[in-house]
């Protein structure tokens, strides 16, 4: 019975996610609407199936959307996302890089400013380079920390200003240095499927005739900001996007002088950020072929209660 339960609301997570992930904010409200009336069997057309065993206090609370909570295991329960940061980790620390996004109530508000307060009172931070735990940080660190663990590309998207880079970046440099290699690239209008394919051998060692990957014992992460930047060429397609499409669908690309294929293996995960207003822009500008493999989440600037 309890497997059952637990069962459900990974379900019901997954369907969050998967389906709702890239919505808008305005698609979002409509979609939250759709999940609850489903769930509580008010919706006559597409009734509750007949083996739904969630209860009443099973179901999302009704403060919120669907999308501000993440199911736990020990209880059985929705959780806000930032209340599934242990104590250690939402510590600020003096070097954190990442602007500071909302909260989701007074209460965690307040908890939250009288930690920056206490910080100013003990060091020297400044407003800059804090970084403060709210569900949006933790709720991209969790799907960040999820994918990476099991080596699946995902992409962010999302207005400019959400913290999609500065977030990923900060979560990037706080992993065991004896087990990941970060590598950054920052595009550009005249990045270079040359330049790319420079900057991510340069992280890279020859391990055999014709493979390459970081130290032995490491994995190689690829971090790439603002993915839609580089110039398409005539025919419209963005040569560094190719060639990271290239070696996420292959494993492989090819020697710049002598054309032999170069295969490159425990690199762990791509993980691009794309800035737009919506994250339905993002298929006017970047190939369909290269977002297909991408776990996708859009970050959107919140629910209209936020402002209730």
């Amino acid at each position: 019975m309890q497997s059952s339960v637990w069962l459900q609301f990974c379900f019901i997570f997954s369907t969050v996610w998967g389906l709702g992930g890239t919505l808008t904010a305005e698609g979002r409200d409509l979609f939250d609407a759709f999940i609850r009336s489903m769930l509580s069997g008010s919706n006559k057309e597409y009734p509750k199936p007949k083996g739904f065993k969630l209860n009443k206090n099973q179901l999302f609370p009704e403060k919120g959307t669907i999308f501000d909570y993440i199911c736990d295991k020990r209880t059985n329960m929705w959780l806000f996302w930032i209340d599934t940061l242990d104590r250690e980790y939402s510590k600020i620390p003096p070097n954190a890089k990442v602007p500071m996004p909302r909260c989701l109530s007074l209460k965690q508000n307040l908890r939250i400013w009288f930690k920056i307060i206490i910080g100013f009172l003990n060091c020297s931070w400044q407003v800059s380079e804090l970084i403060i735990p709210t569900d949006e940080t933790a709720r991209q660190m969790f799907f960040l920390r999820t994918y990476l663990n099991n080596g699946f590309p995902v992409l962010f998207v999302g207005p400019t200003g959400t913290g999609k880079s500065a977030i990923t970046l900060n979560y990037l440099m706080s992993m065991p240095k004896d087990k990941f290699i970060p590598n950054v690239i920052n595009f550009s209008a005249r990045t270079t499927a040359n330049q790319t394919q420079d900057i991510i051998m340069s992280k890279v060692d020859r391990r055999k005739k014709g493979f390459f990957g970081p130290p032995v014992g490491k994995k190689g992460v690829v971090f790439v900001d603002d993915l839609s930047i580089p110039q398409k060429e005539i025919y419209g397609a963005q040569p560094p996007i190719e060639l990271l499409r290239q070696w996420i669908d292959h494993g492989h690309w090819y020697d710049k002088k002598d054309t032999t294929t170069i295969n490159l293996i425990d690199l762990a995960s791509l993980l691009p950020s794309y800035s737009q207003y919506s994250s339905i822009q993002v298929q006017s500008a970047v190939n369909y072929r290269f977002r297909f493999p991408f776990a996708a989440f859009g970050e959107c600037h919140g629910s209209s209660w936020w402002w209730e």
